[in-house]
């Protein structure tokens, strides 16, 4: 199979490994070496822009990445290494790997130790990374490429600077190295530091710089070996043995079972029935269709008896339809959504406002299909809107291009003025803002003028903002698309919860806009955890998503006053 993927495939695998080790990836990626090293080095850089807007990255293709790029010896990645280990969203991004490998990456990637000067001597930055990046130094001797004095020389500079700014890492781990460098030049440097108290002895331990003195050559050469026989354990063949990989148990399920855990209520989200699912989509592509067929029954069992437990098959085989290309559920899906007793779309709820244009636009075949929901006042008017923004998203997936959509959305918007219908005129003109669309500037500022646009989105400010540099726009609206591409419905439902086990959506219903507005202290620090007298709490639920207080649509417009919508400003980045 690795004979014939290609470097999409690869970097797929490697991002949604599913619990077990990509064998097969790795040997294509090896296969495809000069041709997948870039595609590693944007995997870094984009995991590291995700978990800065998100908090989190739930796939493993950024450190398959790393290891992949230590192999190959690719020194040009070091620059985007470098950036992401010093980024704010480090530990998260690469755990216990800081402690235990970045060193000898750092080593064989950083061109000498003045490459890594800028994160060592920045305070700011992770002091797991900073020591990471100091040990490199002693590494980079130990494997020849600096000599022992040029190492001497520059651990003693950091060291003084260390001391002059009161740096206690930057002290600490000069220290330590010139201890294991067996640099007896550097002793009145070091006494200069301990007279400040700058060394943390819980660390390194006490007199740990004279003891390494005092085992002269040998000891110098005894951290050699040790170091060199680090190295010779780094590779990302090693990696097979990581919990990750080793603690999955092997799924046992039938279909009927697969289907019953993704059928019944639940507390716990059915990762290994997901993943049966996953692995055996054509066995089960009917019975999903069929669960989102019976969704009028099922609303009426509810009517019935409102009490009943509630269910959340409909929504996992909605991602697992979505995330297979699976066309044929789109008429079913078509009448749910536009059922004027909103059957269908209450079941959909937290879907339209997340994901259903990008579901509508994977899906749909021409633009034709959806026109119904934007010329029917009856449906709901987020789907109208998704309606609208399913555009871009054809264009995303390559069924429309850009001028097409933009000749079709003019259309739909000049038919959208004379029915006077304000709200989807507003959403016609968005889209025509996320694809760039700078020939449609002064129609939507005659629009806006003539009040033919709901009052607070979009703004004649952010359509010029959008407009100015259309093109750039455009780029950032489809590479923000891809990135929020449903790939893996593991993945993508089970982050709506912020534990690993219990579904808790109490955390889900709070909107990204009160992290990025300074409510929330620490990247990943539980919403639930801070008191927000504006916030509502939805009423407790086990499995249907719904919510009973008021919150921010992210269709609504931007709190903060953009005249953007919501999804596509404060809370553009965080839908997990």
């Amino acid at each position: 199979m690795s004979m014939t993927m290609t470097c999409d495939q690869i970097l797929w695998e490697l991002n949604y490994c599913d619990g077990t080790f990509p064998e097969a990836a790795v040997q294509a990626a090896r296969q495809h070496r000069d041709e997948i090293i870039p595609r590693l080095i944007t995997a870094i850089s984009d995991a590291t822009k995700i978990y800065e807007d998100r908090g989190a990255v739930e796939t493993w293709g950024h450190i398959a990445a790393l290891f992949l790029l230590y192999e190959f010896n690719a020194k040009q990645a070091f620059p985007a290494i470098m950036e992401s280990a010093c980024s704010s969203g480090s530990e998260g991004l690469y755990g216990d790997f800081i402690a235990e490998d970045l060193h000898f990456i750092a080593a064989r990637l950083a061109s000498g130790p003045d490459q890594m000067l800028p994160a060592i001597a920045d305070p700011s930055v992770n002091p797991d990374v900073r020591a990471a990046f100091m040990e490199a130094v002693f590494v980079m001797v130990c494997e020849q490429r600096i000599s022992r004095e040029q190492a001497i020389l520059f651990l003693r500079q950091r060291l003084r600077e260390g001391t002059d700014n009161e740096d206690f890492v930057l002290v600490t781990k000069s220290v330590e190295m010139l201890g294991l460098l067996w640099a007896e030049e550097a002793q009145s440097e070091v006494r200069a530091a301990e007279r400040e108290e700058l060394i943390e002895d819980e660390w390194i331990g006490p007199n740990f710089f004279q003891q390494q003195l005092q085992k002269g050559q040998p000891g110098f050469e005894e951290a050699k070996s040790r170091y060199l026989d680090g190295l010779a354990r780094i590779s990302i063949d090693s990696l097979s043995t990581m919990p990750f990989f080793r603690e999955k148990r092997p799924i046992t399920l039938t279909l009927e079972d697969t289907l019953a855990k993704i059928r019944q209520p639940f507390t716990t989200f059915p990762e290994d029935a997901v993943r049966w699912a996953r692995q055996h989509r054509e066995e089960i592509i009917p019975h999903l269709i069929q669960i989102i067929q019976d969704i009028p029954k099922y609303v009426k069992s509810r009517d019935r008896d409102p009490r009943a437990p509630e269910s959340f098959g409909h929504v996992i085989a909605l991602y697992l339809l979505t995330e297979f290309g699976n066309r044929e559920i789109l008429p079913t899906l078509l009448s749910l959504l536009s059922d004027a007793d909103e059957n269908g779309m209450e079941c959909f709820h937290e879907v339209i406002e997340l994901d259903m244009a990008q579901i509508l636009g994977r899906l749909a075949d021409k633009p034709d299909q959806l026109k119904m929901f934007l010329t029917d006042r009856h449906v709901i008017d987020s789907v109208r809107g998704d309606a609208a923004e399913s555009i871009v998203w054809m264009v995303t997936e390559g069924k429309l291009d850009r001028s097409e959509a933009i000749e079709l959305l003019l259309d739909w918007l000049q038919e959208s003025r004379e029915a006077a219908d304000s709200f989807l005129t507003s959403s016609i003109s968005l889209s025509l803002m996320y694809l760039g669309a700078s020939v449609a500037r002064e129609t939507l500022l005659n629009a806006f003028e003539a009040g033919e646009m709901d009052e607070e989105w979009p703004i004649p400010e952010s359509i010029h903002e959008a407009l100015d540099d259309g093109d750039q726009t455009f780029l950032e609206s489809i590479e923000y698309h891809r990135q929020d591409r449903i790939e893996h419905t593991g993945f993508e439902l089970r982050a709506w919860s912020r534990g690993d086990s219990e579904f808790d959506f109490e955390d889900f219903y709070i909107d990204s806009y009160f992290r990025d507005n300074g409510d929330l202290s620490e990247p990943g620090m539980s919403p639930v955890d801070v008191d927000r007298e504006e916030y509502t709490e939805p009423s407790r639920v086990t499995s249907t998503i719904r919510m009973d207080g008021p919150r921010i649509g992210r269709n609504d417009a931007c709190p903060c006053g953009s005249g953007k919508k919501f999804k596509k400003c404060c809370a553009k980045a965080d839908k997990r």
